[in-house]
């Protein structure tokens, strides 16, 4: 029983000593990453050739979330109109159709919380689909934002 709770406390002293350690490391690296940005921007070095006063820390650029949300917005609300007119003509979907309904909903899924909610207020907005087809979508839009936020 002592030498499983010695065991123990030796593992926990050693990986609190590795952690302090890469802590410290970290810490240096930082340091020593943000004074090499400002000697580069002093040189007038920098890696964006498009806007060389500007000194990125990161590669990506930021994304327009926004633009982005509302043309899934539109797509969806396009493609529920076209899922409207389907239904209402004929039968199941086709192998076609079912592969599109599953790339919108990974399109739905992937927006983050902000983009879900101009989803709703677009959805919400349009009178070109009927209440039921809307309070679907609404409802669709709804639970993915309760279900991954």
């Amino acid at each position: 029983m002592k030498f499983s709770i010695g065991l123990a406390v030796l593992i926990f002293v050693a990986a609190a000593g590795l952690g302090l350690q890469n802590s410290k490391r970290l810490d240096s690296l930082r340091t020593e990453h943000t004074s090499l940005i400002a000697s580069a921007a002093k040189l007038g070095i920098s890696n964006d050739p498009q806007h060389p006063a500007e000194v990125r820390v990161t590669k990506r650029v930021r994304e327009n979330h926004v633009a982005d949300a509302k043309a899934v917005a539109k797509d969806f609300i396009a493609f529920a109109k076209e899922m409207e007119a389907m239904h209402e003509e004929a039968g199941p979907p086709d192998e076609f159709m079912q592969k599109r309904i599953l790339d919108m909903m990974d399109r739905v899924m992937s927006l983050d919380t902000a983009g879900l909610k101009i989803l709703i207020a677009e959805v919400r907005a349009t009178t070109d689909l009927k209440d039921e087809m809307r309070q679907g979508l609404i409802g669709f839009s709804i639970m993915t934002l309760a279900n991954d936020h």
